[in-house]
């Protein structure tokens, strides 16, 4: 074996690690990573099982070696890199990275299909949870991000230097419990489980509420009524009754049953509808049978008796967020409702109609997220979104998705967009846009409502 390469065995707590190490390493002579491996050996030297990488440049073809010294206990799980010590090859920054790569083209938790394997796509969920560990691992105790030394790469200090936020102890160990959580729960046919799958109980902010106490549910900052007070509580209805959601509106109601499609994944729920009136409000009821796989499904939603009227108000009233649908949530439905739009040909004026009315509810979508904003604050804060769904987008965007700045601007371009009912690369996003291009949430890579298959209880319906 020959080649460029440090002789001396690099510290290797797995073999996972090592291997992980060699796809991270750029090439000294043209910067291209990754090695189109020719021999790997395990060696004896002086006494220590030694593992030895040997091949070529995969963008120049120069000859590298590698060795790596294995710690003793380090035959790790698949899903598994090192012990409780951080890495010594891999810097903080490098793991988040890694997780982002991983979970790049993993959509199936923002409700699209699997076309791989479901198996190994929960592997890869598994692998991304495991990475979002190990950065953790640089977190010393009672510290609430990892140190200046932490990162020693040149991808390990830009990614610190571009997003500081997503280091924040408790934003990583609420990533790494989501992606466990999709690993858990996604079943051999590429869909959600029926069984609920509790967040670790050390992070209250990415525990689902079911796996909490009333005391301990934590509620969204927000100018009005909360989920616990008014509307979304271990995925049950509204505190005042045990068998009703508090929707603002007829089309908030119609939003919240696109959002929770049933256990099997279909989105196919034809319900009837039954209202009975109070003197202050309407309670109407939809069930029906779920098309695919015949589930009973039902809902009651608690409706004003007169609901807000007037243009912006399909969804309910400016400055009253919704306690049934998050934020992160109202994001991805702007999104998937403009993507939609950009799909249409508007070979005739019924179809530009479409494609404006769906620019406007993209439009009046980001003016719910902006519901969400604490009196004189700048931007929704991460806590405002409750679900898996919606904390997945929060995590998987850039910050300033839910600055009121951003949002103004956005919304003011898909009202403008809407109004000449243009579509397609005529009202893009700028390049500016802060939506990460880690998930299909900015790029409109998702379903035809541009939402997740979420979290599930045991009937098959998602809980918050």
């Amino acid at each position: 074996m020959s080649g460029t390469g440090p002789m001396t065995p690099l510290p290797a707590r797995s073999r996972n690690e090592a291997q992980l190490h060699l796809e991270l390493l750029a090439c000294p002579t043209c910067g291209e990573a990754g090695l189109e491996l020719d021999q790997h050996a395990l060696l004896l030297i002086d006494g220590q099982p030694i593992d030895c990488y040997a091949g070529q440049c995969a963008g120049c073809g120069v000859g590298r070696e590698f060795r790596y010294a294995i710690a003793p206990d380090g035959e790790a799980q698949p899903e598994a890199f090192g012990g409780d010590t951080p890495s010594r090859l891999v810097d903080a920054g490098e793991w988040l990275w890694v997780a982002d790569r991983i979970v790049a083209g993993l959509t199936v938790w923002l409700g699209e299909d699997v076309e791989e394997d479901p198996t190994e796509t929960a592997e890869e969920f598994a692998l991304a949870s495991a990475a979002m560990d190990e950065v953790l691992k640089f977190v010393p105790a009672g510290a609430a991000t990892p140190p200046p030394t932490a990162f020693w790469t040149e991808r390990g200090r830009e990614m610190w230097e571009e997003a500081p936020e997503r280091f924040d102890a408790p934003r990583l160990a609420a990533v790494r419990d989501d992606y466990r959580m999709w690993a858990e729960r996604l079943d051999a046919n590429g869909t959600l489980s029926s069984t609920p799958i509790p967040a670790a109980e050390a992070v209250p902010v990415a525990a689902p509420f079911a796996a909490q106490s009333p005391e301990q549910r934590p509620s969204p900052v927000v100018p009005t009524s909360t989920p616990a007070e008014a509307g979304r509580t271990d995925g049950l209805p509204a505190a005042e009754s045990s068998d009703h959601l508090s929707a603002r509106s007829t089309e908030e109601a119609m939003m919240f049953l696109r959002l929770n499609p049933c256990g099997c994944g279909s989105n196919e729920f034809p319900p009837s509808s039954a209202t009975s009136r109070l003197p202050d409000a309407h309670l109407t009821r939809y069930e029906g049978n779920c098309v695919d796989c015949g589930r009973s499904r039902s809902y009651t939603f608690r409706l004003p008796a007169n609901p807000a009227s007037g243009p912006g108000t399909r969804f309910g009233p400016a400055g009253r967020p919704s306690t049934i649908i998050d934020p992160g949530e109202w994001l991805a439905v702007a999104r998937g409702s403009e993507a939609e739009a950009a799909q249409s040909a508007m070979d005739h004026p019924a179809e530009r109609e479409h494609v404006q009315d769906l620019l406007r509810l993209a439009a009046e979508a980001i003016s719910e997220v902006l519901n969400f904003l604490p009196p004189g604050a700048s931007a929704v804060p991460p806590e405002a979104s409750w679900t898996p769904e919606g904390r997945a987008v929060r995590n998987l965007v850039a910050d300033e998705a839910f600055d009121v700045v951003w949002l103004s601007a956005e919304r003011t371009r898909l009202l403008d967009a809407a109004h000449a009912g243009l579509v397609g690369d005529r009202f893009a996003q700028p390049d500016s846009t802060p939506a990460s291009d880690r998930t299909g949430v900015a790029n409109g890579d998702r379903t035809e409502n541009g939402v997740a298959d979420g979290d599930r209880t045991e009937n098959g319906d998602r809980r918050a």
